[in-house]
């Protein structure tokens, strides 16, 4: 039988009140960063002097650790436990929350890069400790090729969630809905397979239980061959088409910047 995780000695398993103490606490933190996401629209336009990019570039950083933290914290405690639709809501919420601040990401690298490299420059020499955002800055000017319009990056940014799909449906049926049959192993004992057991039955010196191994995590696997498929086509495609709009030649090149 498979393990639970309530029967695993805490050492064991991670201390999620280190990100969050609780997810009263992870509520409070998200309300807080939604509303830090409202206040930053009124200073996020192009910085007309040297405090205001530092003033930009800190609250940003602020706002992306915290969008950050509230995101790890919620992916995982969805892997805690994958069928729990509470975790699933908690992570959705996360999810939602990230593209927002994406979008809000898109508009900023916008107006940073209207200034120019060489005003940018000017601001660093004038403020010294601006030279701490000297490499994002740089990766900035460095990707400015690919970067499109405003409102095409706003609108890409929007659908960010959606452009997930194919992956989320992926690890859903991977980590929750997919089951195995139980084989026995080289002692004769029946195991109920896991993605786990799979691999430590794999290097069993008893041939016969490393052919059942792979037999019985295959079978469940081809049972929706043409649904996993067909979202890993459209994964692909995704890949391909945003990589093309962004003037990449290839989705590996996009990946690679």
């Amino acid at each position: 039988m498979s393990v639970k995780r309530e029967s695993i000695p805490s050492h064991y398993k991670w201390k999620l009140e280190n990100i969050c103490k609780s997810q009263a606490e992870w509520h409070d933190r998200d309300n807080r960063l939604q509303a830090a996401i409202s206040r930053f629209s009124e200073i996020n336009h192009p910085p007309k002097s040297a405090e205001h990019l530092q003033q930009l570039l800190e609250d940003f950083f602020e706002m992306e650790e915290e969008s950050n933290r509230l995101f790890v914290y919620a992916r995982m405690k969805h892997d805690e436990d994958t069928a729990n639709n509470e975790n699933k809501a908690l992570l959705d919420l996360a999810s939602s929350r990230q593209a927002e601040f994406l979008s809000v990401t898109v508009k900023t690298r916008s107006n940073i890069l209207k200034l120019g490299e060489i005003a940018i420059a000017e601001y660093l020499d004038a403020i010294p400790h601006l030279k701490l955002y000297h490499n994002h800055l740089t990766n900035l000017f460095r990707t400015k090729k690919h970067v499109l319009s405003a409102e095409v990056e706003t609108a890409l940014a929007a659908v960010s969630e959606i452009n997930e799909t194919a992956s989320n449906i992926f690890n859903m049926f991977l980590d929750a809905d997919i089951k195995f049959d139980t084989i026995k192993d080289e002692n004769g004992n029946q195991v109920e397979l896991t993605h786990a057991k799979y691999i430590a039955l794999l290097k069993s010196p008893n041939r016969e239980v490393r052919k059942n191994a792979f037999f019985a995590y295959a079978k469940e696997w081809m049972k929706l061959k043409n649904t996993l498929a067909t979202a890993y086509s459209c994964s692909v495609k995704k890949d391909v088409k945003l990589a093309k709009l962004r003037n990449h030649k290839s989705a590996m090149a996009s990946a690679l910047v």
